[in-house]
């Protein structure tokens, strides 16, 4: 998975006039392989920050590795439900054991040892 961010950015002309153009950040990659679960909704701690409030739950998802998430938003829920349908197939032949299960395994593993208290410092938040 290869992406790249856009922001807005004020230009001066020489006479003065303003306008605004979107200005490309670094490009970043993700391999196949490292996408362990895709979370649908506004799940992840950068989606439910305030500054997210606005963005429609029905329109996110996540793509989580063990370096933590690409959170995304697609234009619709149709759209959204379609490109997470995609990356699901897409990951059923990328991995040899069902992803799935996988995280799931992994999750209740997390839940245990930061319920006992072991390691809770050395967790990284996705």
């Amino acid at each position: 998975v290869t992406w790249q961010t856009e922001f807005p950015r004020r230009i001066s002309n020489q006479s003065g006039e303003v306008s605004i153009v979107l200005m490309k950040g670094s490009l970043h990659k993700i391999a196949l392989p490292n996408v362990l679960y895709i979370d649908v909704g506004k799940k992840t701690s950068a989606l439910t920050k305030v500054d997210n409030v606005d963005v429609p739950d029905l329109c996110c998802f996540s793509l989580l590795t063990q370096n933590g998430s690409l959170d995304l938003q697609a234009n619709s829920g149709l759209e959204r439900d379609a490109l997470v349908c995609c990356m699901s197939m897409v990951l059923d032949q990328v991995h040899e054991r069902d992803w799935r299960t996988m995280y799931e395994e992994s999750s209740s593993i997390v839940t245990s040892t930061v319920s006992s208290g072991q390691f809770a410092s050395d967790m990284v938040e996705i």
